[in-house]
């Protein structure tokens, strides 16, 4: 008998995904104990032999195979073999009635998690499934992680005291608590990444991933490969499996900036991510269940875009479920001073102090902050008048001049 990985069911969106376990036992009496065991914690798909097991996982995600090794046909060894060559993230745990030497060897060599010796005691085969699991997501975390260490942050918070913000700051824990899709607009330059990660800090996601991506600064031919993923020889340049960011973000938040910049033929494939809460990657025709939150941003107006044909509504409306505004720059020159002490302790008084701090910046706070920056690094002593901000550059030579951004002074360094 085969069993069926069950679907989430409506209203069961924050719930995460339970790990699927496939058993390959040619004995029923022995799957079903597999399954009375497992049931509870996870979803357990069984087959009798080693080719319906491989067609399990050409059709569905599976996260360990609990494998027996005399099999009908072809043997544990070889259905191992294969396996890893379907998947070779997928966590094999061999069960045997005679463990030897030799075996174990040949299955370690091959990737086996483990071995499990028949009859074995309940504690111990859930002790064994849960380290072969706990392992799984920890190659995933890995692998996220390096991907991570490759990005820069330019803040690491929000600030402000500003009502507006104050208000944005209740919606926003408010909406963390569900798994809702949030849809972010504003100007660039305004936080909407800020934004984002703070739902995912405040959510019950916390503890997984936050993927952060951007299509707009990714080559049109790479997007697809890097939003679903890919298999080997799916293109030219594929030498190796590559798990996507959806994959990366499995469990947490994905965070999907500049939206409106998505080709056609990939908005209808976020469109059905959306709706059927599954993936596939690039060269595969295998179906992988998600459990990922998605917060998109953009700075354009999405409803003039679906006006004029460059965004599809259907996808328009499956986004805008939470809509949030990080607002526009203008409306910023009140919230600037909170900002200022924010940039370091030497950030000049001026910043921190003049009525003129909290009116004159109408440009993005990513050029307030290198300002700010810039004075704390090459300004002069804190005895200046605050009348008007001017741009400012840094030195370029021993003669260079400086301008404070809320100075009219100007020194010879």
């Amino acid at each position: 008998m085969t069993a069926q990985v069950r679907p989430l069911e409506p209203g069961d969106g924050s719930r995460a995904l339970r790990p699927v376990i496939l058993v390959v036992d040619d004995e029923p009496g022995l799957r079903e104990s597999f399954r009375l065991i497992l049931d509870d914690d996870y979803e357990v798909v069984d087959v009798p032999d080693g080719p319906a097991a491989l067609d399990v996982l050409r059709s569905a995600q599976v996260d360990l195979v609990l494998l027996d090794i005399r099999l009908p046909g072809m043997d544990g060894i070889e259905v191992l073999e294969r396996i890893k060559a379907l998947d070779e993230s997928v966590e094999v745990i061999l069960v045997t009635a005679v463990k030897t030497v030799r075996t174990a060897v040949a299955a370690m060599k091959l990737g086996a998690f483990d071995y499990l010796t028949k009859p074995f005691e309940e504690d111990e085969l859930l002790s064994l499934v849960r380290r072969a699991l706990e392992r799984r997501s920890l190659e995933r975390e890995v692998v996220y992680l390096r991907s991570e260490l490759e990005r820069r942050h330019d803040f690491d918070e929000i600030v402000g005291q500003h009502p507006e913000v104050q208000k944005l700051f209740r919606l926003v824990s408010h909406v963390a608590r569900t798994s809702t899709t949030v849809l972010i607009t504003g100007e660039s330059g305004t936080g909407k990444e800020l934004i984002a990660r703070a739902i995912h800090r405040q959510s019950p996601r916390r503890d997984k991933p936050f993927v952060a991506v951007n299509p707009a600064a990714i080559a049109d031919t790479l997007i697809e490969s890097e939003l679903f993923g890919h298999e080997k020889g799916a293109f030219t340049g594929a030498f190796q499996r590559k798990l996507g960011r959806f994959e990366l973000a499995q469990g947490g938040t994905l965070f999907l900036d500049e939206i409106a910049t998505l080709r056609p033929e990939l908005q209808a494939k976020l469109l059905r991510v959306l709706q059927e809460r599954e993936i596939e990657r690039v060269g595969s025709g295998r179906a992988i269940k998600i459990d990922v939150r998605i917060i998109a941003a953009t700075n354009v107006d999405l409803t003039e875009a679906v006006a004029r044909g460059g965004f599809r509504d259907d996808l328009y409306y499956r986004l805008n479920v939470v809509h949030l505004a990080s607002g526009s720059t203008g409306r910023r020159r009140r919230r600037w001073r909170p900002c200022a002490p924010t940039a370091g302790p030497a950030t000049c008084a001026s910043c921190r102090t003049s009525s003129s701090a909290r009116r004159c910046w109408s440009r993005a706070l990513r050029s307030a902050w290198t300002t700010c920056r810039w004075s704390s690094r090459w300004g002069p002593p804190a005895t200046r008048s605050a009348r008007r901000c001017r741009s400012t550059r840094p030195p370029t030579g021993s003669s260079a001049r400086w301008s404070c951004a809320c100075s009219t002074a100007s020194t010879a360094t």
